[in-house]
């Protein structure tokens, strides 16, 4: 089967792909994710409409020369963006040819987790983790200090590494409360210090609520160690 990416983009026959999940928005923003990659878009009505355009039997081109006919000037450069964006995140795929690209796309790793909680939970017991960090820094006078032995750095290692993969770990619980998939797990070495690191990306899905619920419980999780560590320690 010739490869279609070689062929200039005005050539190429594209279509939607098979493996799209949508979100209406009330400000009709039409959320995608392409399930596959996980891959996500976020379209405005003219691109909704531009996005429909691609039926599988008509060239970019043709699309394009058809635009031209309904509308007075469409913005060219904005038309070759999204297009290019869209075959890029899989979103717009070679007509008839998204078979072959499945069989040769590793599934993606999953986390499943047996409950989760949403939106109102989230704000309690975030709340609670704030409140009882604040409440441990007032109470047992708790005091910034500097590790100056190499077993206080390692300590303080293993506690921002399970800090941060704690963080990631409730956040899922969060996705799994929205009914969204949760990424991962995966040991992750971009902040030097390895911790577990779970992908929250398809909180997107979710909304507005749920990325706010995500954001909010990995932001209470410090002081959740906080209250801990001060408990222990006393």
């Amino acid at each position: 089967m010739p490869d279609d990416t070689q062929n200039p983009l005005n050539e190429r026959v594209l279509q939607r792909s098979k493996h799209l999940e949508s979100r209406d928005m009330p400000d009709g923003i039409q959320l995608l994710k392409q399930a596959q990659l996980a891959n996500y878009l976020a379209l405005s009505k003219e691109q909704q409409a531009l996005f429909s355009e691609f039926d599988g039997e008509r060239n970019v081109q043709q699309v394009l020369h058809e635009l031209l006919q309904k509308q007075e000037r469409p913005n060219l450069r904005s038309f070759y963006d999204f297009v290019v964006t869209a075959v890029e995140r899989g979103f717009l795929v070679p007509a008839r040819d998204e078979e072959t690209q499945d069989a040769e796309s590793a599934p993606l790793r999953t986390l499943s987790l047996p409950f989760g909680w949403g939106y109102d939970e989230t704000i309690i017991l975030s709340g609670i983790m704030i409140a009882g960090g604040i409440f441990s820094i007032c109470f047992y006078r708790v005091e910034p200090a500097i590790p100056l032995t190499a077993g206080e750095w390692l300590l303080a290692l293993i506690v921002i590494s399970v800090g941060m993969s704690l963080s990631g770990v409730l956040s899922g619980f969060v996705l799994k409360g929205f009914s969204r998939v949760v990424y991962g797990p995966s040991i992750n070495l971009k902040r030097v210090i390895p911790y577990v690191a779970v992908d929250t990306r398809d909180g997107f899905m979710g909304g507005r609520k749920c990325e706010i619920a995500t954001a909010l419980q990995a932001s209470a999780t410090p002081f959740l160690i906080i209250a801990s560590g001060a408990a222990l320690h006393n």
